[in-house]
């Protein structure tokens, strides 16, 4: 382009990322007549206009989302036009930018095959076998979308209406959107492969009984913890971060979050993009210690944009009726008012079936946060490692 005399700026975004900067230092180029084209990243969408005077073209960055990360084919996918297939870049950063400043391989949430190349494609099993997926989020539909590629019959039990299971509700918070692109991929793969998803359907131990499946996957996700704290479980103005997300409960006009991990912090985000005035309490020392590095930078500067109150090593003490209790790091107690507590606190492995199911002699692998609760990108890789076992 440069040499055909194009100029061009680059907007690569991802989460929480601010795009007013970019977008100004693009329109100031274009004022001066030096600015034609821009390219934005596919991780977001712009309206068009954005920048007058100017074309707005969504292109691939192609080192960081095709050849090396989410998916190398997706030339050859484009090129057959097998766009469906495409395993798009979310723009989570998380096991590629997040980890340059460890010790640590780069990897990729979506991609469970990158860094693991060595060990080759999906071969078909020697034998077919009847697999049940107890829970539709990333562990269980990776083990489905595996266990179909080895040739084997897969059923998909979800108790819930939609796919996703927690990375379902991780993608409502501002600038994340794009994590159903993954969730979409997903349940494409399956279809495209013949794994039935059975929505609405509980997955109990008598059912998978009568299926005689003869390996079950249980990939049932985590719930959220609620700590034992005094007042919190009898207040009417408390719910949980999951249930805000999921527009379960309109939130007042003063907002308190305790818990500032990534989930606190992303739902005090989505909280502040509704006006609200939001507080959030945090044990440790620090606002997203959880999240990966180039994630927490525009999740915290986001935060302090929109004014929201961010107090660490904040103990909660008690919910009133006038608001939140907490203890500072001296011991000195203080009140915030609050009409709407949100409890985001973590999440607990829930795994109700793996004992009842190996006691009657089945073959049962525990997969993603069914094990204990950790990042989207440990489901990914261990149900895609579980399917392809089988």
């Amino acid at each position: 382009m440069e040499y055909a005399g194009i100029f061009y700026d680059q907007i690569p975004l991802s989460y929480h990322e601010d795009l007013t900067g970019a977008v100004e230092c693009s329109a100031a180029r274009q004022d001066q007549g030096k600015l034609q084209l821009v390219i934005v990243g596919v991780e977001r969408k712009f309206p068009a206009g954005l920048i007058p005077g100017s074309y707005m073209y969504h292109l691939f960055n192609l080192w960081r989302k095709t050849f090396v990360l989410a998916d190398s084919a997706l030339p050859n996918k484009a090129k057959e036009r097998r766009f469906c297939d495409i395993r798009r870049c979310i723009g989570c950063n998380d096991g590629c930018v997040g980890v340059l400043f460890t010790d640590h391989p780069i990897t990729c949430v979506l991609n469970p095959m990158l860094g693991h190349e060595y060990e080759g494609e999906i071969e078909t099993a020697p034998v077919k076998k009847k697999v049940a997926v107890v829970g539709a989020g990333p562990a269980g539909l990776y083990a489905a979308i595996a266990a179909a590629k080895r040739g084997h019959e897969v059923t998909v039990y979800e108790k819930g209406k939609h796919a996703g299971g927690n990375f379902y509700t991780a993608s409502i918070p501002p600038c994340k959107g794009e994590i159903t692109d993954f969730i979409v991929w997903q349940t494409t793969q399956c279809r495209q492969l013949g794994v039935e998803i059975k929505y609405e359907t509980e997955a109990t131990a008598k059912l998978l009984k009568e299926e005689k499946a003869d390996t079950v996957i249980l990939a049932t996700g985590s719930n959220p913890v609620v700590p034992p704290i005094p007042g919190l479980a009898e207040s009417s103005r408390v719910c949980l971060a999951k249930d805000l997300l999921e527009g379960r409960v309109k939130p007042g006009a003063e907002c308190v979050v305790i818990g500032g991990g990534q989930v606190g912090a992303e739902t005090a985000h989505f909280l502040a993009q509704m006006l609200r005035k939001v507080t959030v309490l945090e044990m440790a020392g620090a606002i997203a210690a959880d999240a990966a590095l180039a994630v927490n930078w525009h999740l915290i500067s986001s935060l302090e944009k929109r004014k929201v109150q961010l107090l660490t090593h904040a103990t909660v003490s008690e919910v009133t009726e006038e608001g939140v209790v907490y203890k500072d790091q001296s011991g000195e107690l203080h009140t915030i008012a609050a009409d709407t507590v949100v409890v985001a606190a973590g999440y607990r492995a829930n795994n109700p079936l793996e004992e009842e199911l190996k006691d009657s002699g089945m073959d049962v692998k525990v997969v993603g946060d069914g094990v204990r609760a950790r990042k989207v990108m440990h489901a990914t890789r261990e149900g895609f490692d579980a399917g392809r076992s089988i």
